[in-house]
């Protein structure tokens, strides 16, 4: 896998806001096959399964791959928590911040 445009944080002008594609990288270690969910959690608690994959690990346990999100609506501006779930396992995760920009008339400092 080659990881390209690797972020943490998006910028929007205003909500709901539509980021058009984006792709969620996970490696992970498991004992054995396994159905693998991405969940989102909003800011305002709401939480989302956004795919579900099956997947088999390599010899030495291994589950690698990335899960495409088209069209993606953000909401509201805050914290959205993507996780990765393996049999109802949570196996971890990473938060996405998502900030309104300041209207042009605002200083920017």
């Amino acid at each position: 896998w080659t990881l390209v445009g690797v972020f943490d944080a998006v910028w929007a002008a205003d909500f709901p806001s539509v980021h058009q594609a984006m792709d969620v990288y996970f490696r992970v270690r498991v004992a054995g096959p396994a159905d693998f969910q991405l969940a989102c959690h909003s800011p305002a608690g709401a939480t989302r399964v956004l795919a579900t994959v099956q997947a088999r690990p390599t010899p030495r346990g291994l589950v690698e791959g990335a899960i495409r999100l088209l069209g993606f609506e953000f909401p509201a501006p805050g914290e959205y928590r993507f996780e990765l779930l393996a049999s109802g396992e949570a196996l971890g995760g990473v938060t996405l911040t998502v900030t309104q920009l300041p209207s042009p008339a605002a200083p920017l400092h």
